[in-house]
C-alpha cells in the first residue's frame, strides 16, 4: 500500500508545475512598475532576436549583441527567466519584470 500512496502524491505534485509557470508569468510586473532606483541600475536593452518556441529549448533572444536562452544573465544580477511569446521576463534583486518585444 504504500507504493500506491507514495505514486499519487508525486503525479498530483507533478502535474500542477505547468499553471504554476503561468501563475510566475502574471506576477511580474511592468520595468515601468519597478522602484526608480532600480530601473537606474538595469542595463539599456537592444533587442536583435526574440525567437520564441513551444519548446522552451528552443526560445533564443539577442540583447545587446548577446545571444542569450532561458536562465542566463544579462548582466550580473540580471536573470533572463523565461522568453514569452510577446517578450521577456526578467529577475533582478528578488524583483521579477516584464520587457516587451517591439
Amino acid at each position: 500500500m504504500r507504493g500506491a500512496i507514495a505514486s499519487t502524491p508525486a503525479s498530483m505534485s507533478e502535474m500542477p508545475a505547468s499553471p504554476a509557470d503561468t501563475a510566475q508569468n502574471q506576477s511580474a510586473i511592468t520595468m515601468a512598475e519597478l522602484p526608480l532606483t532600480v530601473q537606474q541600475e538595469i542595463p539599456s536593452m537592444t533587442i536583435q532576436l526574440h525567437a520564441y518556441s513551444s519548446k522552451p529549448m528552443n526560445r533564443l533572444v539577442s540583447i545587446n549583441s548577446r545571444m542569450l536562452h532561458e536562465g542566463e544573465s544579462l548582466a550580473p544580477g540580471l536573470k533572463l527567466e523565461q522568453i514569452t511569446l510577446d517578450g521577456m521576463i526578467f529577475s533582478y534583486k528578488g524583483y521579477r519584470f516584464q520587457h516587451g518585444v517591439r
